[in-house]
């Protein structure tokens, strides 16, 4: 439903998350069946969770807590966390006014410039101890190597097994792991598949 907001313009209904209710359906579906993951700009994440970019809600700790559950956190960097080295105390300040005084203190705390290196630090801090820290301390990355040997292994030598008996195709599988293994030491071939 568009609503008109001055000559010729219009904007479509909003809705804030106090007018937002979330009630079962009629339907179950076992968690254990249902994939949430989605993926943007080649990053997947596991929960289809954006937090929203406001001081209030996303600081560093919380976007990089967000990175570890799966969600994705959005920092400001236009905000209170760019603009001061230390926002807690400006935060709790925020949270302690009332109504009437809330704009003329947000103005008069956004009057105080973005610092560039603020929106450096926080990156550097979100590095440190967030999604880049974390995948590290797991060996993240390994996961995509073997997914890459799979995919290689099925490319050149087919999807399936050709022997029947699971210690057979266990023999197969090493076999064939020789074959690429020897054909990458040789170095890496354009590969096409014959059969």
């Amino acid at each position: 439903m568009d609503i008109q907001i001055g000559r010729g313009k219009t904007a479509r209904r909003a809705y804030g998350i106090v007018e937002i209710a979330l009630v079962p359906g009629g339907k179950t579906l076992d968690p254990n069946v249902a994939d949430t993951f989605w993926e943007v700009g080649g990053i997947r994440r596991e929960i289809p969770i954006i937090a929203s970019a406001m001081d209030g809600v996303i600081d560093v700790d919380m976007a990089v807590r967000l990175s570890e559950l799966g969600a994705l956190g959005v920092i400001n960097l236009d905000g209170i966390q760019t603009r001061y080295d230390d926002p807690t105390p400006i935060l709790e300040k925020i949270a302690s006014v009332g109504v009437t005084e809330f704009v003329s203190l947000m103005q008069q705390l956004y009057a105080e410039p973005v610092k560039p290196e603020l929106i450096q630090k926080r990156i550097r801090e979100i590095k440190e101890k967030g999604r880049m820290k974390w995948q590290q301390d797991r060996e993240y990355g390994r996961r995509n190597y073997s997914e890459l040997g799979v995919q290689r292994y099925q490319r050149i030598l087919g999807d399936s097994m050709h022997a029947r008996e699971f210690n057979r195709q266990k023999q197969e599988a090493i076999i064939g792991c020789g074959v690429i293994n020897k054909m990458t030491s040789l170095g890496m071939p354009q590969s096409y598949r014959s059969a």
